[in-house]
């Protein structure tokens, strides 16, 4: 049986590389747009090299 209590979501995400994780973020809640683009902007795009090109596969 469920206690009723709930748990706070806690989430990440994080991009792949060459088979590396690289830029995690852990956090509280769901995803919205302003948590995901300061994600890009803080986290994943001064970590990626100049000039290179990324694609979903």
């Amino acid at each position: 049986m469920k206690s009723g209590k709930r748990t706070e979501r806690v989430s990440w995400i994080a991009a792949i590389n060459q088979s590396k994780m690289f830029a995690p973020l852990t956090f509280t809640g769901s995803c919205d747009r302003n948590l995901f683009e300061n994600w890009l902007k803080i986290f994943l795009l001064p970590k990626l090299q100049q000039g290179k090109s990324y694609h979903t596969g």
